[in-house]
């Protein structure tokens, strides 16, 4: 059976993290978080092997993707119409 690895998106990127991983081990920065500069551990690179993170910077970064406001959301904030002036309280 022949099985071409580089099929769809998931691939491709699987493909460029095993590069990059290639790259850290001939750099001598395999196993270092990329955020602390801490190692790794083993634990996590033996379950993936392509990791750039500790689980504890992986878990920050969640943390604050999951408190930002999703790519659709969009935060507006207005100023106080002033209707006396009939502006709000900039002057536009």
């Amino acid at each position: 059976m022949h099985w071409n690895f580089v099929h769809g998106i998931g691939s491709v990127n699987s493909l460029v993290k095993i590069q990059a991983t290639i790259r850290n081990i001939d750099e001598g920065d395999y196993g270092f978080c990329a955020d602390t500069g801490e190692p790794i551990g083993l634990k996590r690179l033996l379950a993936r092997p392509t990791a750039t993170l500790s689980v504890e910077a992986q878990e920050r970064r969640e943390r604050m993707k999951n408190s930002l406001p999703t790519k659709f959301a969009f935060l507006v904030i207005f100023k106080p119409y002033n209707r006396k002036r009939g502006v709000n309280e900039r002057g536009r």
